[in-house]
């Protein structure tokens, strides 16, 4: 399911990993991470962190890779997420 916040499409599905050889194989796996971890701290620091990237490096091949920047995918996630929560309450 697509996602649409503020004009722009969130994909979720399978993701190109970035032509850059200092980028995480496979996209998939960091929104796995993210998806698992969205209670805790997703902050740039900690994102870049867990791909074992440069906070800036990790910002600029994951907006490449995804098309929105990773606070902004994170914040999409977490609205999806609270949406679901009172559809369901």
């Amino acid at each position: 399911m697509d996602m649409e916040v503020l004009g722009t499409a969130v994909h979720p599905g399978p993701l190109p990993a970035a032509a850059a050889p200092s980028a995480p194989r496979d996209w998939q796996d960091v929104l796995d991470y993210i998806a698992t971890h969205l209670d805790d701290d997703l902050g740039t620091r900690a994102l870049a962190r867990a791909a074992c990237l440069d906070p800036d490096r990790f910002t600029q091949l994951f907006s490449a890779a995804v098309g929105i920047p990773p606070h902004r995918y994170v914040a999409c996630k977490r609205l999806e997420r609270a949406r679901r929560q009172l559809l369901m309450s």
